[in-house]
């Protein structure tokens, strides 16, 4: 084809020449008359016709480009002026709750001041005290959208089904609660409510229940059967665990005897119609709170809450759970409420100050069992909103807009924003390309970014250990479908604890951002006994502790106990975190070179909560936050958690546990109580029904526009106070 398109070319080439050759010699009287006649009148109109649409189309441009330009200066000043109208609206708002709570308004310059009236201190206990600190800050504007990521997918954002910390921390955001706690002081101010009163009738009760006792003791001396049906209870309980029974006339029969006993007593303690309160806390409501749709907020939505937590076919077994010590609950008129308590009980106001208020008006229509399993059900009274408060679903993007008829001083950020990115790497680089504005690191992630120019120019690193710290930890099933598994015998606990080197992990997997943990208490504080440390990694001991429990080497290699079966367990866990799988390969590889075959199962999110509330695996790896910062573990270790889908899932049982837990709630005295504490954790530390890995510290990243962020007490201060600058502003 070359050839032929060559030829092609040189035919039409010697066309032309030929055509040349054969015409008037150059220079003749024809070729002159030609080149007169090339330039006419009509070429020039031609050309001036060109000319002209070529200025034409320059003017236009030119006239487009300054009113561009003016389209953008009157955005700007649009921009301006909204931020100028709502914050003019947050002022207002401020000044007009501030008067109708009594607040007094400074005298005019034609007013003399008053040399009687005392500082007025009422900022002070402001809900919205650091909100409008935050507002006086330099640069403090309105606007712009934050984008964070979870490492996870989003399950189900629905009030009070949730089911992990995701969901709770958008509710967070949606949903607000009596009473709230500054982070710096840890003191407790007014939310939804203005007041409070608590009526302690602990001594009176206490009173009472000490003549009750008398009673019931000199009728359990008049008839010892009266226990027989907690005695057989708590003895089908040993058999069920695989545990032996004790025989009669032993210590440890007489202190099984004993325990029954005192289950007959808080039975009949409880069933006594003349119990006296052991404490009553009243709230009076703040007369001015609206829902997000504008709907006013009353006591009789309190009530509605608490009746729909308390209905038993709501699934929400964890937080019903945590108010079991709340008898009852009255809506005295639309702005006090009243909680009654059965017995004292430490965190008390705590208990019901955090008490979330849902809207009946629109919860009250839909049906218990689209409660259960619809996922985006959400709506509030707080400083953020859904798009659509029934429509999210998983796989949609989560989006949280800034909620306008808020009855408060609203946030500086019109909108929070989270994307679900699983694996490290992705959402590592589009915490780098821009994408999402706040990145929490793994260990090398961190180490590798504090010294990258390039993302310390554009972000602020923050590197902290909350007060309480959240743990992660190893728990063991001790019993599968009724039956008892490889864990049920503590031995074999203490010894995978023994063999799993919680030093070595922080040091070279978390590279010293984090500590080995004894228990759940966080060794800051009083709960935890300062004399229990993290076991060291010991293969001798554990190796004797298998012995004991009937577990020897193979041929192989591999445990195996009398009836030669293999020790073989699978660990299950989060997918998707990188730090998770080097600890869990870690592990593994550990009790490999000790005869134990541990199989790695990461599992997405919703398969494994379903896992974990089914108590459908061998072992699980997980993590509880810091919560409270008096902390209360009877959800995860008292053995009445282990039904209906609490959070007690590796079915662990201690009788003498479950008594120091609920002596430790219902006593008032601190020290005392953490005497109590201190023993619980004591009893965990032998028992080991998990093996307590770390507490880490949290690594993060914050793009550099976002203003006032700061450390706190309890880590970092809520979004709601952060803000970014008008011209630093990126996002509608």
């Amino acid at each position: 084809m070359c050839g032929v398109g060559t030829d092609a070319a040189g035919l039409e080439l010697s066309g032309r020449r030929a055509a040349r050759a054969s015409g008037p010699p150059r220079g003749s009287i024809l070729e002159r008359n030609t080149m007169e006649k090339r330039f006419t009148v009509k070429d020039f109109l031609l050309f001036a016709l060109l000319i002209g649409l070529v200025v034409s189309v320059w003017f236009a441009i030119e006239q487009s480009d300054r009113e561009y330009k003016e389209l953008q200066t009157l955005n700007e000043q649009i921009k301006t002026l909204s931020n100028v109208q709502s914050e003019m609206r947050s002022t207002l708002s401020t000044l007009d709750r501030r008067l109708k709570n009594g607040v007094a308004v400074a005298p005019t310059t034609s007013d003399p001041p008053d040399v009687n009236d005392e500082p007025n201190t009422d900022d002070a206990d402001s809900p919205f005290a650091r909100l409008e600190a935050a507002r006086a800050g330099d640069g403090f504007a309105e606007g712009d959208v934050l984008i964070d990521a979870f490492g996870t997918l989003l399950v189900s954002v629905t009030a009070l089904t949730y089911k992990d910390a995701y969901g709770a921390r958008i509710q967070n955001y949606v949903l607000e609660s009596l009473a709230g706690r500054d982070p710096d002081t840890l003191e407790w101010y007014g939310l939804l409510a203005e007041d409070w009163t608590i009526d302690d009738n602990s001594a009176n009760y206490n009173a009472w229940l000490d003549v009750k006792k008398s009673a019931l003791d000199w009728q359990l001396q008049a008839d010892p059967n009266v226990i027989d049906d907690h005695l057989q209870k708590l003895v089908a309980a040993l058999e069920e665990a695989d545990e032996s029974v004790p025989e009669p006339g032993t210590p440890e029969a007489e202190a099984l005897r004993a325990q029954a006993a005192e289950q007959w007593r808080d039975q009949k303690v409880q069933a006594d119609k003349n119990r006296p309160p052991a404490m009553t806390i009243a709230f009076t409501l703040r007369p001015d709170v609206n829902f997000s749709d504008g709907t006013r907020l009353t006591a009789h939505d309190v009530q509605f809450t608490w009746e729909l937590l308390n209905n038993p076919k709501l699934d929400a077994p964890q937080t019903r759970n945590f108010f079991d010590n709340v008898e009852t609950f009255v809506a005295l008129d639309d702005r006090t409420i009243r909680f009654t308590f059965r017995e004292p009980h430490y965190l008390a106001f705590s208990m019901v100050a955090g008490f979330s208020v849902l809207p009946e008006h629109f919860y009250g229509p839909i049906d218990i069992e689209e409660l259960n399993t619809t996922p985006g059900l959400l709506m509030g009274s707080g400083p953020y909103q859904l798009p659509d408060p029934r429509t999210w679903a998983p796989g949609k993007l989560m989006r949280l807009e800034r909620n306008e008829n808020y009855w408060g001083v609203k946030p500086a950020l019109r909108g929070l924003v989270w994307l679900e990115i699983q694996k490290d790497v992705p959402r590592l680089t589009e915490f780098k390309n821009g994408g999402i504005d706040l990145f929490v690191a793994t260990p090398e992630q961190y180490e590798e970014m504090i010294h990258d120019a390039r993302v310390t120019d554009r972000t602020e690193p923050a590197a902290f250990q909350a007060v309480p710290s959240g743990y992660n930890f190893v728990a063991w099933n001790v019993e599968r479908h009724g039956e008892p598994t490889l864990f049920a015998d503590k031995r074999v606990r203490q010894a995978m604890t023994f063999l799993i080197d919680r030093h070595r992990i922080a040091e070279e997997v978390m590279l010293g951002h984090a500590r080995p943990t004894s228990g759940p208490f966080d060794p800051a504080t009083q709960q935890s006994d300062p004399e229990l440390q993290p076991r060291r990694f010991n293969a001798k001991r554990a190796m004797a502790l298998l012995n004991e429990a009937g577990w020897r080497p193979g041929d192989d290699g591999i445990l195996q106990n009398a009836a030669g079966d293999d020790f073989i367990f699978t660990l299950t866990y989060p997918s998707g975190n990188d730090t998770y799988e080097r600890v869990m390969l870690f592990i593994k590889d550990t009790l490999l070179e000790h005869g134990i075959i541990m199989q790695q199962d990461p599992q997405e999110w919703s398969i494994f909560i379903e896992r974990v509330d089914g108590r459908a695996f061998d072992a699980c790896a997980l993590a509880w936050g810091g919560g409270a910062i008096e902390g209360d573990i009877r959800q995860m270790f008292h053995s009445s958690q282990i039904a209906n889908g609490a959070n007690n899932f590796t079915n662990y049982r201690n009788p003498e546990l479950d008594r120091l837990i609920d002596e430790a709630r219902r006593t008032i005295d601190e020290p005392q109580r953490m005497k109590l504490w201190q023993a619980c954790h004591r009893i965990l530390y032998e028992d080991q029904p998990y093996t307590f890995l770390l507490r880490r510290k949290s690594l993060r990243f914050i793009d550099k526009r976002f203003k006032n962020t700061q450390m706190v007490r309890v880590g970092m201060n809520d979004r709601t106070e952060w803000y970014v600058p008008t011209l630093q502003q990126k996002r509608q």
